[in-house]
């Protein structure tokens, strides 16, 4: 389960209420019936926010749990939505555990604290992979934490010591946090694009399309004289409709499968702990940047039916400079102008530049030493700046240059993307899959879609645009 806070799904409950309501206000208004696209629109929020109940109910529940269990001990810091505690039982004074939070800085916070817990995944990786009764004992001393059916258990509370077969599946919310912090803090999907969480398997999130449309009352004169009263007096007001467009998700289950060998576990508890989580969230990161920027929408390995941000760029969206600018030396501070300027003018204030580090040093630094705007980006809090907006790198993006190539993007991907994800990590073990090898075997399984909808088409330009290098 993805560790979703209660009053952020109460929050994403309430604006689907307010959309269903708005909706309903518009026909009772106008005295009319919905139409059967605000009819089809009506029954997917009411049916969204419906199936969020159970999700409200699952948080609130482990929510609970963990202010019962902080309640128990000694508060040291709270942090991130979360609660430092110390463990009152056999654990050192310095055993920190930290009870997962539900902010967006939780993935630094975890990371911080991952010292603190790497000892106590390294030694549940050897009770469990090498039915190591004496590792299994010495789980006792540190808050080796699981979810059990929403509960929030020690390990031993749902693994017995003298069968260690039984409830190898469960890790510790360590080691899941570990890799989920290293994903988000590694990945840019999950910082740059909209973050929506999946109620089923398949599911439809409404976006806004057009706004309103503001009007002054007019009438026949426009001279305001005590006879004729104010201007537009007795007119008629103009009707505007705002609209919205359903976008489709349907997640895709991502698996990573390894095995640890038990005599590394005997022998190196903690690096191999950490070296685990490292990768598998790192891998994940990699894999799913991969698909949210350079998908082309074929099925199977990479794209697995995704199609990126630059698959989905419109004609209309992608500048490209005149004859004599196609590799990176030859790109002028005039093009980049350009291309800022083809961008529509409502997604500016949230717009960003994304492109590799490549790029970033062989383009964009000698461009800012002999520009002005150099100063300004140099004094920003963010040194990675230009042109007055932030950059995300991304290694997705050209690391080399290549004639008639998208070299950069540029724009609100927030607006223009989601990233829509079904579950936070499951991870299961094995100590059959490896049996005749010694091994324990870890799967590592993530379900999420990712959909951009709005890379403009061939007359105009969406919520972002591409930098390309010209062909000769």
């Amino acid at each position: 389960m993805a560790f979703l806070s209660s009053l952020k799904i109460k929050e994403v409950r309430q604006e689907l209420m307010e959309k269903a309501n708005a909706l309903h206000n518009i026909s009772a208004n106008e005295k009319r019936e919905l139409t059967a696209d605000e009819t089809k629109e009506f029954d997917s929020l009411m049916d969204q926010y419906q199936k969020m109940e159970v999700d409200l109910n699952r948080a609130e529940k482990y929510e609970a749990e963990v202010k019962k269990l902080a309640e128990s001990r000694t508060p040291i810091t709270p942090v991130g939505g979360g609660t430092m505690v110390e463990d009152k039982r056999k654990a050192p004074s310095n055993v920190v555990v930290y009870q997962p939070g539900h902010s967006q800085e939780m993935a630094a916070e975890l990371a911080q604290d991952w010292k603190e817990n790497q000892m106590a995944v390294g030694i549940w990786l050897a009770a469990v992979g090498g039915k190591n009764a004496e590792m299994a004992k010495r789980l006792e001393d540190y808050d080796c934490q699981v979810m059990v059916d929403g509960q929030f258990k020690h390990v031993l509370d749902a693994q017995t010591v003298d069968d260690l077969t039984k409830g190898g599946n469960l890790v510790p919310i360590a080691l899941a946090n570990r890799i989920m912090a290293v994903r988000d803090r590694t990945g840019i999907a999950a910082q740059v694009a909209d973050v929506y969480p999946m109620m089923s398997e398949v599911d439809e999130v409404p976006v806004e399309g057009t706004g309103f449309t503001v009007y002054a009352l007019q009438n026949a004169t426009t001279t305001k004289t005590k006879a004729t009263g104010g201007a537009g007096e007795a007119a008629e007001i103009t009707k505007s409709e705002m609209t919205f467009s359903n976008v489709s998700l349907k997640a895709n289950e991502k698996y990573i499968l390894t095995e640890v060998s038990n005599k590394l576990l005997r022998g190196a508890l903690p690096n191999v702990a950490n070296r685990i989580a490292e990768r598998i969230g790192y891998d994940l990161a990699r894999q799913q940047d991969y698909e949210y920027v350079k998908g082309t929408g074929a099925t199977g390995t990479p794209n697995w039916a995704i199609t990126g941000l630059v698959s989905s760029l419109g004609a209309a969206g992608i500048f490209t400079p005149a004859a004599g600018q196609s590799t990176w030396a030859l790109l002028t501070a005039a093009s980049f102008r350009a291309a800022v300027a083809l961008l529509p003018d409502v997604y500016h204030d949230n717009a960003r530049w994304l492109m590799s580090r490549a790029f970033f040093s062989q383009t964009i630094q000698p461009l800012l030493q002999n520009s002005a705007q150099s100063q300004s980006d140099a004094a920003s809090p963010s040194p990675q700046m230009f042109m007055g907006y932030p950059i995300t790198f991304t290694t997705h993006m050209p690391i080399t240059t290549a004639v008639n190539t998208v070299q950069c993007l540029f724009g609100d991907f927030r607006s223009s993307s989601i990233l829509g994800q079904r579950e936070g990590l499951e991870i299961k073990t094995s100590t059959e899959y490896g049996f005749s090898r010694d091994t324990i075997g870890i799967l590592g399984k993530h379900a999420y879609d990712i959909a951009v909808y709005r890379g403009g088409d061939g007359s105009n330009p969406g919520g972002y645009i591409g930098l390309k290098t010209s062909a000769t």
